[in-house]
């Protein structure tokens, strides 16, 4: 795919789609300094991953994994 790589936050430990296929989440785990985010993309007709406005929220401490619900 182009691009082959998207840049998502600091250990990424997982990744989900929510359940209409349109949105995928990264739990990014930081490293004790920088804090824990969640990376979010658009997921293209495509296939490709587009980075949101803003690209990342914060998470609480060390998010492991994500869920989305309808």
């Amino acid at each position: 795919m182009s691009p082959a790589t998207v840049t998502a936050g600091i250990r990424p430990r997982s990744v989900t789609v929510d359940p209409t296929g349109r949105y995928a989440y990264v739990a990014n785990y930081g490293d004790g300094i920088n804090a824990s985010t969640v990376s979010q993309f658009t997921i293209g007709t495509d296939g490709a991953l587009n980075a949101m406005s803003p690209s990342t929220v914060a998470a609480g401490i060390k998010p492991f994994s994500i869920i989305t619900t309808d």
